[in-house]
């Protein structure tokens, strides 16, 4: 079967659709197990499903597993057409075909994160909001588990979203914080000059009794004068990953970064991950619903273009760096 990525035109997502629907081959082999049947990387990253997620088109999002493991959705970037994807795992253990999965690509909807029990799925979209705001105003929303498919879109409200600033990226942690991106506001970051607009920084918010509460904006351990994107929280809540813009790390253009979570809630300078695991331009961190894994993708530049694949790391990796770990 021929990669996609190159096609042109209205045509193309029906192209992909017909692709991932045909009967396996040769080439497509069953896939049974969790994880699709890969075997457990260590802790040097290794490719997540080689050449299957990128022989239609260019990995472009979160890979996320729901909580009990046997559901997986992805997104895919075949410019000028995107695609969101879903796979479920049989009684069997055999993993079904690629579907195209529920998120709406009308309203741009990416971002996918679990709640802990997996009965509640957490998205960004560009739907009109009864709170209003533009056309391109970003919004956190949620849908319910219903059976054996899922509820309608449900807004988040205030005070997460806002009518006029962006928020994206939801994570979630097993004790009820949620974590998103937020558009920039302007204001600084202890710093003398103001930080412009359209940059972006992660926020945090409890649950309560009530709903979700007034956002706080993590310090400068994380945010820094450039973007801040692509919060990935462990589940204990033991240390948050996250991409930036900022100078000074691996790639020239973007990097994964960690910071621990210390016993009084603050937070430790953020590490550069991207250093560690010599890999340039790591996008769409997630974090395995038990903790144990590290998915990523990266995008790499070639003669040919962009070429990205999704990346999995045993997140010890990340343990080992934690301060006060025995060397």
């Amino acid at each position: 079967m021929k990669p996609l990525r190159h096609l042109n035109g209205p045509g193309m997502i029906c192209l992909i659709m017909a692709a991932f629907s045909a009967p396996l081959t040769a080439q497509e082999p069953e896939r049974r197990g969790p994880y699709l049947g890969q075997e457990p990387p260590g802790t040097t990253p290794e490719v997540f499903g080689p050449g299957f997620f990128t022989s239609y088109a260019t990995v472009h999002g979160r890979l996320t597993f729901s909580p009990d493991g046997q559901e997986l959705y992805w997104a895919a970037n075949a410019a000028p057409v995107q695609s969101r994807w879903h796979m479920a795992q049989g009684a069997d253990g055999i993993w079904s075909l690629p579907q195209p999965s529920w998120l709406s690509l009308e309203y741009s909807e990416n971002g996918l994160s679990f709640s802990p029990d997996g009965q509640r799925a957490y998205f960004h979209s560009r739907r009109a909001s009864a709170e209003g705001g533009s056309a391109r105003d970003m919004n956190l929303w949620y849908r319910e588990r219903q059976g054996s498919g899922w509820g309608d879109p449900v807004n988040l409200g205030s005070p997460v979203n806002t009518p006029s600033i962006s928020e994206f990226q939801p994570t979630l942690t097993n004790d009820g914080f949620l974590y998103f991106t937020r558009e920039g506001e302007g204001g600084s970051r202890g710093s003398e000059s103001p930080r412009p607009r359209g940059e972006s920084d992660l926020y945090v918010s409890r649950l309560t009794a009530s709903g979700y509460s007034e956002p706080v904006v993590l310090g400068p351990e994380i945010n820094s004068d450039y973007h801040e994107i692509e919060p990935a929280v462990a589940p204990d809540h033991s240390y948050l990953v996250f991409t930036s813009t900022r100078p000074g790390g691996f790639s020239p253009r973007i990097n994964l970064y960690v910071s621990f979570r210390m016993e009084d809630g603050s937070w430790t300078q953020a590490l550069d991950l991207s250093e560690i695991f010599r890999l340039d331009n790591i996008w769409f961190p997630s974090i395995s619903s038990d903790g144990r894994y590290l998915f990523f993708c990266d995008a790499h530049y070639t003669e040919d273009g962009i070429v990205g694949d999704y990346y999995w790391v045993d997140t010890r990796v990340i343990e080992e760096l934690r301060p006060g770990h025995p060397s």
